[in-house]
């Protein structure tokens, strides 16, 4: 069975913040609904939040939401653009979980899940914690 973004989110919050797990579905779901939304609830800040993760973010699960979703695309778009044009729909549809890509190059899944982090305000220490947890999580191809 694929792998969607929230099981992965699900799975990077409970290693990295387990705190959060109880508000997780409600934070995925608002971040499904309205990604940009969900993104510019928090202002950048130095303040560690409930999670202990000091992001532009107030949760770890809408960070995890949105470097994962960055890291699909990504991979999608790398795989072809045909492939893009016939997949970038499912990743633009709110409300709705999306199919991630398998991947088996686990440094550029690293190297795209720290890129991604950074861009979302994350401290380079935070950025590399949150990228292994994310290739340890993700699925390769069988």
């Amino acid at each position: 069975m694929p792998q969607t973004v929230v099981e992965l989110a699900r799975d990077v919050v409970a290693e990295l913040a387990p705190g959060e797990l109880k508000d997780f579905d409600f934070l995925s779901q608002a971040y499904l609904d309205n990604p940009k939304a969900a993104r510019r609830a928090g202002k950048p800040s130095n303040e560690p939040n409930a999670s202990g993760w000091s992001v532009a973010v107030p949760f770890l699960t809408t960070l995890a939401m949105a470097v994962i979703t960055d890291v699909g695309k990504d991979l999608t778009k790398a795989a072809g653009q045909s492939a893009w044009s016939a997949l970038k729909g499912r990743f633009a549809k709110e409300g709705t979980d999306t199919e991630l890509p398998a991947a088996d190059d686990e440094e550029r899944l690293r190297e795209l899940a720290i890129q991604a982090a950074a861009e979302h305000g994350v401290t380079p220490e935070n950025a590399v914690r949150l990228a292994e947890t994310i290739v340890k999580g993700w699925k390769h191809p069988k």
